[in-house]
């Protein structure tokens, strides 16, 4: 399987490519990432294809957060093979022509799918944030169609979270493995709530200060739990065509 890097090396900046600059310092020039795109053979049938407006939003360079510079939308004729979002250039809504090659990719293996109703500007935007940080807005031309996206993209996810793990029954393990998370969230909350009682108890500095340093341990790890429970309870969802969850 591909490593993090190779991923990333293929995850191209949508609309960045004609910002000189952020190519220039990009670990991925702009000729390549043509190429590296339209070279990318992914395997898997089309699960889904349409007409989208795209931008790109937050990205992440080197462990920093940092809002896309060339932020505009653009149209692409979409298509979801395997876990692999193509993005074809496309001038008219009706299609693209079948000969162009994808000028850009995203791999979506991990990412969550979010409606965003309370967008101020525009209707039917839905984000897409990535395993990697990356974040990228789009428009669906209407609500079916964008709930249509999101659960393609989610139950590509879950069954890419499966394959990876040798298994079939999808669902069957995402449940199991909701379940799993759901005993190490109580179990690291007993012990964070434990540490939190025994804190309130102790007077030596340095020891308090170990303590400390265990329940933000414990703090993060259930965030991180949370997390990870969250996008499952998505890619659930898109299989048993139910509500997304709540992310609290």
């Amino acid at each position: 399987s591909m490593s993090d890097d190779d991923r990333m090396s293929l995850t191209t900046a949508v609309s960045d490519e004609e910002d000189a600059e952020s190519v220039h310092n990009s670990p991925y020039r702009a000729k390549q990432t043509g190429t590296a795109a339209a070279s990318f053979n992914c395997t898997g049938a089309v699960r889904k294809a349409g007409f989208l407006s795209v931008k790109k939003w937050l990205l992440r360079k080197k462990h920093q957060i940092e809002l896309a510079r060339k932020r505009g939308w653009k149209g692409y004729w979409v298509c979801l093979k395997g876990t692999t979002l193509l993005f074809y250039p496309c001038d008219s809504r009706e299609g693209r022509s079948v000969e162009a090659a994808p000028k850009h990719l995203i791999i979506v293996d991990g990412a969550i799918m979010q409606p965003i109703p309370e967008h101020p500007k525009r209707d039917y935007i839905f984000c897409l944030s990535t395993a990697f940080g990356d974040a990228y807005l789009f428009q669906a031309p209407c609500q079916v169609e964008l709930e249509n996206w999101v659960n393609s993209i989610h139950s590509a996810c879950a069954a890419a979270f499966a394959r990876h793990r040798g298994k079939t029954g999808t669902l069957h393990l995402l449940q199991e493995e909701i379940f799993r998370l759901e005993k190490a969230i109580e179990s690291d909350h007993k012990l964070k709530h434990m540490a939190d009682l025994q804190q309130s108890v102790v007077s030596d500095p340095e020891t308090k200060q170990q303590i400390n340093n265990q329940i933000v341990q414990w703090e993060e790890n259930l965030e991180r739990l949370h997390c990870e429970q969250f996008r499952l309870r998505c890619y659930m969802a898109s299989l048993q065509s139910g509500e997304l969850p709540n992310p609290k």
